[in-house]
């Protein structure tokens, strides 16, 4: 996965909060797949090493089959969500903020929207 250019520098760690927080699958960047290069050199200015996400290969069919369903759904409407997870819209506008995400005090998981 590559995020479209409005969402480049808002991933900012190896696990991104995207899949998590909208998808509700836990994956890592690709950040490590670059050994040194830099993204930029070639997608251009203001790409950088955390705007891409690698899928594992170890996972079954169905979860890569769940996982474009979800996407499908958030990218046709930034505004949509899927259960109890973040909209596109409120994962960028949590992500840009100081406080950033919010977790459950006891578990440590990202808090839903509703609460």
């Amino acid at each position: 996965f590559f995020f479209k250019e409005e969402y480049w520098g808002v991933q900012t760690s190896g696990t991104p909060s995207f899949f998590l927080d909208v998808l509700g699958v836990q994956a890592t960047t690709y950040s490590w797949g670059w050994r040194g290069a830099d993204p930029a050199d070639y997608y251009g200015e203001g790409v950088g090493f955390h705007d891409f996400t690698r899928m594992q290969l170890y996972r079954d069919l169905n979860v890569y089959l769940e996982v474009g369903r979800r996407a499908k759904i958030v990218c046709a409407d930034t505004s949509a969500s899927i259960g109890d997870f973040l909209s596109i819209d409120e994962w960028k506008a949590a992500s840009t903020t100081r406080a950033n995400r919010r977790l459950h005090e006891g578990t440590g998981q990202p808090l839903t929207r509703e609460e």
